[in-house]
């Protein structure tokens, strides 16, 4: 994976390996090792056991660290089933079996829906942290409609119905 913002770039290889790389000068700013991590903007998301850090895109220095919400209580540690880092950085949408939640960079808790974003009512919701929203498809709102959360607030709003399969969100 390779993630390029302002003058940082964060590549992830195939184990796991993470590392925060200064463009310009080819200094390593930081790094680590974690199933997953995205960069966006001005912000860093890792998953770590049990919850999220973020760190700040420019120098990899540490801004908070949350625990995992709403997940499932196995082998002594939260479990978290999905996450997105929101395309411009300024949250991260966290959807449990439980709920989805947002963060923003700083671990202030944001917005909170309980429900079941992924059981066998809802298959494969496809989600979309979008800048100010966080976009549903194949989810609570129904498998032909796109529900929308605001952020912050967690206001829910549902599309009208549409035609056909939801497939995928456009990067752009």
């Amino acid at each position: 994976t390779l993630r390029y913002a302002n003058a940082s770039v964060l590549s992830q290889d195939t184990s796991g390996f993470w590392i925060l790389w200064n463009y310009k000068s080819g200094a390593i700013l930081a790094s680590g090792e974690s199933a997953s991590t995205d960069m966006a903007g001005p912000t860093l998301a890792i998953q770590v056991p049990g919850g999220f850090q973020f760190r700040s895109s420019a120098d990899g220095h540490v801004l908070s660290t949350i625990p995992s919400p709403g997940g499932y209580q196995g082998g002594g540690a939260a479990q978290t089933w999905s996450w997105q880092l929101a395309s411009d950085g300024s949250y991260v949408s966290v959807e449990t079996p439980l709920g989805l939640y947002g963060y923003n960079p700083s671990g202030q808790l944001l917005f909170s829906r309980t429900g079941y974003y992924f059981n066998q009512f809802y298959a494969n919701p496809i989600i979309f942290a979008a800048p100010g929203q966080v976009q549903i498809a194949n989810g609570p709102g129904g498998p032909n409609a796109i529900e929308t959360v605001s952020v912050p607030g967690g206001v829910s709003v549902v599309s009208h119905p549409y035609q056909g399969p939801f497939q995928a969100w456009f990067a752009d």
